[in-house]
C-alpha cells in the first residue's frame, strides 16, 4: 500500500477524532489562499524521549524514517507510527509526541502547510 494510500486508511480509522484528514481528499484541508507557506524539516526525538507540547497551525504531513513514534493528545493515541509510514497529525489540538523505543531514536520528514498571512485568532485572541 503506498503512503497517500496509508494516509487515507489512516483516517478512516481515526476520522471520529478530528480534523486529521478529510475523507473526501488530501487537498481538502490545505490552504486555499493563492500563497501558502510550506515549511519541510528533519528532526529527531531520542530514545524514550519526549516532544514539547504543541499543536500545528496547518495541515502537517510526515514520514517516519526510523523507529517509533506515538503523539500523545487528551483523546490518546491517535497515530503510531514506524520506520515507512506517512500519517498526519490534527490541526490545532495539543499534543506532545514520544518515541517508546528503548534505544532506537525516531527520525522523520515534517511538512507543515499554512496560510502565508497572518494566522486567525481564537475569541480568545490566541493564534489557532
Amino acid at each position: 500500500m503506498g503512503p497517500i494510500r496509508r494516509l487515507k486508511a489512516a483516517n478512516r480509522r481515526h476520522g471520529a477524532a478530528g480534523q486529521i484528514v478529510p475523507p473526501d481528499g488530501l487537498d481538502a484541508s490545505l490552504p486555499k489562499e493563492p500563497e501558502a507557506k510550506v515549511q519541510i524539516y528533519t528532526a529527531e526525538i531520542v530514545p524514550k524521549g519526549w516532544t514539547n507540547f504543541h499543536c500545528h497551525n496547518g495541515m502537517t504531513f510526515f514520514i517516519a524514517l526510523h523507529g517509533i513514534f506515538e503523539p500523545h493528545f487528551e483523546d490518546g493515541i491517535l497515530v503510531r507510527a514506524k520506520a515507512g509510514d506517512v500519517y498526519s497529525e490534527p490541526i490545532s489540538k495539543i499534543h506532545r509526541g514520544h518515541n517508546p523505543h528503548d534505544t532506537i531514536p525516531y527520525l522523520y520528514v515534517a511538512f507543515l502547510c499554512q496560510r502565508a498571512g497572518p494566522r486567525p485568532r481564537d475569541q480568545r485572541g490566541s493564534g489557532i
